[in-house]
């Protein structure tokens, strides 16, 4: 990236993970506004749910308290997704700013300005893992049961999509391509093969999730 005059493919780059971000952002704060407003009438809410088949028959209190929880939550995943848009803001104004060929501190702003976009993917993800529970918080509204089965299926959901996924496989096979380790026992001819590597495959087994 330091090598290169043009900058404008980043900062787009950048940009397109900032919409997501402020997409992501203001649908967790109308959740809130209308969690906030359906606590404000709990109990016409609660005989809503009630009368629905498979949903337990609590006291106003407990139900109160399964909102609030829910209010957390995505006050939670709303100021992930903030910090991460100022976090997309600073890389954009980093990337315009990174010096042109330079070669004493080329390679290091490349690789500070790598730390702060993987800030922003860690906060970015943070909240998307929020959303992810926030639904296996609605189980509780059913009943206990139906909490702890959803919360199994989100983390388990979780857990193949993020160390288990096809895609992760992908990005690991492009990054040993990129970076060849000079301790490796395979050739670059070798180490550019198609995807479909025997070895690679032993180690991550197939998924269909992903």
């Amino acid at each position: 990236m330091v090598k290169r005059e043009l900058r404008m493919p980043d900062v787009i780059m950048m940009g397109n993970f900032l919409h997501s971000a402020v997409f992501f952002a203001s649908t967790a704060i109308l959740i809130i506004g209308g969690l906030v407003a359906s606590l404000g009438a709990s109990d016409k809410t609660m005989q809503a749910i009630t009368s629905l088949p498979f949903v337990a028959v609590i006291p106003q209190g407990l139900w109160e308290l399964k909102i609030m929880a829910l209010i957390c939550v995505f006050i939670y995943a709303f100021v992930k997704f903030i910090w991460a848009m100022r976090l997309a803001d600073y890389s954009s104004v980093l990337f315009n700013a990174a010096p042109f060929n330079n070669s004493d501190i080329g390679q290091q702003y490349a690789n500070e300005l790598g730390k702060m976009v993987g800030l922003f993917a860690w906060h970015f993800n943070q909240g998307l893992r929020a959303n992810f529970f926030a639904l296996a918080l609605l189980g509780w509204w059913i009943n206990a049961w139906f909490f702890i089965a959803s919360s199994s299926i989100i983390v388990w959901v979780l857990y193949r999509r993020e160390f288990r996924s096809k895609s992760l496989v992908v990005a690991n096979r492009i990054r040993e391509l990129a970076e060849p380790s000079q301790d490796s026992d395979l050739p670059l001819a070798q180490a550019a093969e198609p995807f479909h590597d025997r070895r690679l495959l032993q180690v991550t087994p197939n998924v269909d999730i992903g």
